[in-house]
């Protein structure tokens, strides 16, 4: 059986639940015990994430009960098991999550046979946690059936909010309505906006007006811009809405933020113009309406890319002649270069998973080589730390390619820097068995002993790990053979034990 669309959903927004629940409770709060799991999921270590998750969940954390009950559901790390999910998401909702709460009725309403019942009683019980979700969209069936039971055991018309007038606290307000917004929830955007709020951007630079363009809701879009949400404000990537829209590929949505006469050819800090983002969306409808709006077909990328050429690499052959019949231009590029057939920007990660990254360390992690040469060709610091302090040469080493470490060592980056644990990039590379990275980090002059604080050196962590070619990488470029831990093995005893 199909999994459920709502049941997919689950996964991104659990990815980014931490931040956001602090950003809306508005307290200073002691070291989050997730913060290594994020960081394993940032660098796509989902092994790592999900043995993390286990202890801290059995420990009795909900945060990581929840969480780890959707890597079950989503087969993040392994067959997907929805029994197993249950029980902790259970247990989550037991100890006063709401999203578990939320989550868990969600997936009694899609089970088979559905739990109309246990749906209603855990939907309610995610209410009085304070989940704010909106249920009422005519396509979802099973959602809307289960908000029907939960309001028959309460007084009162359903809502998909609180009252407005018991969210008091700003950041309570501006978190409930940024999620009406990414809900499309008109109802309770007219409830919640006002002059202060319609203008907030969260650390990645989106607003409410950014979120109902991405939830494709014209309405919503439409109410915020009469309500003051600036039409022109861009992310941290230069991303405005009306790019947002185009991507979205829905022509209701980008006639709401047109309506408001935005910059048509604004360009995002990769060059990419809405109308980029439009062909990428596979919608002629909305390639037309951006045109009829003065959008050019001259621009070009920081790949020397034009719309046509995305049009061209993706197969859209009718907004291919219409952007000709416009006077548009392409490269023509070879089928190598077909392969990047996305505009050339860094997509936004859930939030909290990259927030505060630099573009160059997102990059550095998406096997993408051609988009981190082209951010390093506009200045891109090669040596810039993520905020958790991995050096972008070690997140290149962790969830990169060998192409992608060699642009890096080739700008400038310093090949003996050590992240938050002491670790050099080469250690890292060498620990979980990259071969193809420790001979491009070895060609390009990195010390084959590592840092001199490295908690082992290389080599006797390559025998450790019975990585033998890069055992022989390391000693072909000369480590010292006789290197030992502390306990004063050698990499020749670690090799003879195995």
């Amino acid at each position: 059986m199909a999994r459920p669309r709502r049941v997919r959903a689950l996964l991104p927004a659990a990815l980014s639940m931490a931040l956001a629940a602090g950003a809306a409770l508005g307290v200073s709060r002691p070291p989050d015990p997730l913060d290594g799991v994020k960081t394993s999921i940032r660098l796509k270590n989902f092994t790592a994430a999900a043995t993390e998750l286990q202890k801290l969940a059995a420990a009795g954390n909900p945060d990581a009960q929840y969480l780890l009950a959707v890597f079950y559901l989503n087969g993040v790390n392994g067959p997907r098991d929805p029994a197993t999910a249950k029980t902790w998401l259970e247990k989550a909702a037991n100890k006063g999550s709401a999203r578990a709460a939320f989550s868990l009725a969600t997936l009694l309403q899609d089970s088979n046979p559905p739990d109309p019942q246990g749906a209603s009683r855990w939907l309610a019980r995610a209410r009085e946690l304070g989940f704010f979700n909106t249920l009422n969209s005519g396509t979802q069936k099973g959602a809307a059936a289960a908000q029907k039971g939960a309001a028959a055991a309460r007084p009162g018309p359903p809502s998909s909010l609180l009252p407005a007038a018991q969210l008091t606290d700003p950041a309570v307000r501006r978190e409930a309505l940024w999620l009406a917004a990414s809900d499309g929830d008109v109802a309770s955007l007219e409830a919640l906006v006002d002059p202060a709020l319609v203008a907030a951007r969260d650390e990645f630079g989106r607003g409410a007006l950014a979120r109902a363009a991405e939830a494709a809701s014209a309405p919503a879009v439409a109410l915020l811009i009469r309500r003051g949400a600036p039409v022109e404000a861009p992310d941290q990537n230069g991303t405005t809405p009306l790019m947002i829209a185009a991507r979205g590929g829905q022509p209701a949505t980008v006639d709401a933020v047109l309506a408001a006469h935005p910059n048509v050819n604004a360009t995002d800090k990769s060059g990419n113009t809405a109308l980029m983002h439009a062909v990428m969306s596979g919608s002629l409808a909305v390639v037309d309406k951006l045109l009829a709006a003065g959008a050019s077909v001259a621009p070009r990328d920081v790949q020397e890319w034009s719309a046509l050429d995305f049009a061209e690499v993706s197969g859209a052959t009718g907004i291919a002649a219409r952007l000709r019949e416009k006077g548009a231009t392409a490269l023509h590029r070879n089928p190598v270069m077909a392969a990047y057939s996305q505009p050339t920007s860094v997509q936004r990660a859930q939030r909290d998973l990259y927030a505060g990254w630099p573009d160059l360390a997102v990059a550095a992690g998406r096997e993408n080589p051609e988009l981190l040469r082209a951010l390093l060709s506009r200045g891109a610091d090669p040596n810039a730390l993520t905020p958790d302090g991995l050096p972008i040469l070690t997140v290149a080493a962790l969830s990169g390619t060998a192409h992608e470490v060699e642009a890096l060592l080739a700008a400038g980056a310093k090949g003996n820097r050590a992240d938050r644990r002491g670790n050099s990039a080469l250690l890292d590379a060498v620990r979980i068995g990259r071969q193809d990275i420790v001979a491009a980090m070895l060609t390009h002059g990195v010390s084959p002993d590592g840092r001199l604080d490295d908690p082992e050196p290389p080599l006797i962590a390559a025998a450790k790990g019975g990585h033998a070619g890069i055992v022989r990488a390391l000693l072909a470029a000369h480590a010292k053979p006789d290197a030992r831990d502390e306990h004063g093995t050698s990499a020749l005893m670690l090799v003879a034990q195995r």
